[in-house]
């Protein structure tokens, strides 16, 4: 893509951003709160284990600080790059001695990588309780019309075939249905955000499908067995929004903490009124939970899930 390509992206996508919220929700955070707080008893992970994708940088890294704060017994880490994952798992033992890390080296978009992975935890006796599915590519900026087919097609394969590759060998686990699971997606806000397929087209498209996807395992879901949260993370300053140009005056970024914690918050009791839904992990917790906010779900009992409305 050239310079003028990119900048005219790059301004299709502040003219795009913008931040919502449902009825029954005025505050909009930036950063974590009380509520949401890992070190709440009422959201302690004791006992449990969590496997997070993409678990060495960014989001990952910081959801995997977030689970060590709320006891989680132990952290498996994924990552394409061995010295990377390595080391988010040698310094998180330094800061949280009490969690045992375990770092992987896995790409999600390799089949066999997956396929293996989770055989060896299988052997090993390793029951996953939390799976969080935070890995994802933005991919190209070109036009879907004139994008390289080969190139966009590893998007879906990466952002769409290997989450439902996760959640396939997550669910086959035995003694799966023994005790409640918990399915944590990271979704986007790109898939209802005017303008974002222009400004990202192969990951509003992959995107979309992935949420949808992870919607339709949520619908087919008893959340008693498998409770199953979606959320947009916020605007994070991450490695691949970096990668794909973004800088820090791009747009008005959220604090990493927000998401990290929220996706602990995602996998406790108190966000299972949730379950298959689609929110913002900046949105107020207790706004939603409000009667004001139950009445929409009352009323739709489609409210905050990706829908074709219209026809």
């Amino acid at each position: 893509m050239s310079g003028s390509d990119q900048e005219r992206s790059m301004e299709a996508l502040r003219k795009s951003f913008a931040v919502t919220s449902p009825a029954g929700v005025e505050t909009v955070h930036s950063n974590t709160y009380p509520t949401i707080s890992p070190t709440r008893p009422e959201l302690s992970q004791a006992g449990r284990t969590i496997l997070i994708t993409g678990g060495s940088a960014g989001i990952g890294f910081g959801t995997a600080r977030s689970y060590a704060k709320a006891s989680a017994s132990r952290i498996i880490l994924t990552g394409r790059r061995r010295n990377v994952v390595e080391k988010a798992a040698a310094d998180l033992v330094v800061e949280f001695p009490k969690t045992k890390f375990v770092a992987r080296t896995s790409d999600m978009a390799h089949s066999d990588d997956t396929t293996a992975l989770w055989a060896d935890l299988a052997v090993t006796c390793v029951s996953v309780d939390v799976l969080v599915l935070n890995a994802a590519s933005m991919g190209s900026s070109e036009p879907i019309i004139s994008a390289d087919v080969d190139g966009l097609w590893s998007e879906f394969v990466t952002n769409v075939r290997s989450q439902l590759a996760f959640a396939h060998h997550f669910r086959a686990q035995e003694g799966f249905e023994e005790k409640k699971r918990n399915l944590v997606y990271l979704a986007s806000a790109v898939t209802h955000m005017p303008g974002m397929e222009v400004a990202v087209p192969a990951y509003f498209l992959t995107k979309t499908v992935g949420q949808l996807l992870l919607q339709t395992i949520a619908d087919a879901a008893d959340p008693q067995k498998l409770q199953v949260n979606i959320f947009h993370p916020g605007t994070i300053l991450s490695e691949g929004a970096m990668n794909a140009g973004m800088t820090a005056d791009s747009l008005p970024f959220d604090d990493i903490k927000l998401p990290s914690d929220y996706g602990v918050w995602a996998a406790t009791k108190e966000a299972e009124f949730l379950h298959g839904k689609f929110v913002w992990a900046g949105w107020d917790m207790d706004e939603l939970r409000s009667e004001e906010s139950q009445r929409q779900f009352e009323r739709n009992p489609r409210h905050l899930s990706i829908r074709l409305v219209g026809i």
